[in-house]
């Protein structure tokens, strides 16, 4: 089964929270995070119930029972990541800091919705981005140039594995462009690359 937009945002908000939640929690941490989230519309309670029960069949994620404080219930039913569940959150981030640049680039019919706050979002996950930097690149960085620094780091890293060899000419001019861009991409993303 491969994920798609709304599946990401459930597998997502479980393993940021670091703990199983249960449907209706999960629908809210979907809310209250919309803006962070690659999702081009809001989804219901009923959708997300029964997206969980679907990754849950396909062993994305697996069901326990809990005793949260904030409801009124002894024991509940909550769903927590398997590993294949949390490589898939690791899969898809990347896909979609691919398809920003692909997007932005070569703007195409299917255009993945995502604001600034989405994009960094991906980007801290993708690049285990500290808080210090974070703020950093939310205040000094707008999303134009965010979506360079995701282009730039692709280009580096391998060209032919993610891009069309007809498009290095203008990532070539995109890399010689902007030093700030330049200084930032080997001091928060390629940094990461050199220590592997």
């Amino acid at each position: 089964m491969r994920i798609d937009d709304t599946d990401f945002a459930i597998l997502k908000c479980i393993r940021d929270m670091d703990r199983p939640l249960w449907k209706n929690k999960i629908h809210e941490c979907i809310k209250d995070r919309f803006e962070e989230l690659p999702l081009g519309s809001t989804v219901s309670v009923q959708t997300v119930g029964r997206r969980v029960d679907t990754l849950t069949d396909n062993a994305y994620l697996e069901s326990c029972i809990i005793s949260p404080d904030e409801i009124k219930r002894d024991l509940i039913i909550a769903f927590k990541l398997t590993d294949q569940g949390t490589d898939a959150v690791d899969q898809k981030t990347e896909e979609y800091l691919q398809r920003i640049v692909q997007t932005e680039m070569f703007p195409v019919d299917d255009e993945l919705s995502a604001g600034k706050e989405a994009i960094l979002e991906l980007m801290t996950d993708r690049f285990e981005l500290d808080a210090e930097t974070v703020d950093t690149l939310s205040e000094e960085y707008s999303r134009k140039e965010l979506v360079t620094l995701i282009t730039l780091y692709y280009v580096k890293r391998e060209i032919s594995g993610v891009f069309k060899e007809d498009t290095v000419e203008k990532f070539v001019d995109l890399a010689d462009s902007n030093e700030k861009l330049s200084k930032a991409l080997h001091q928060y993303m390629l940094e990461e690359d050199a220590s592997q």
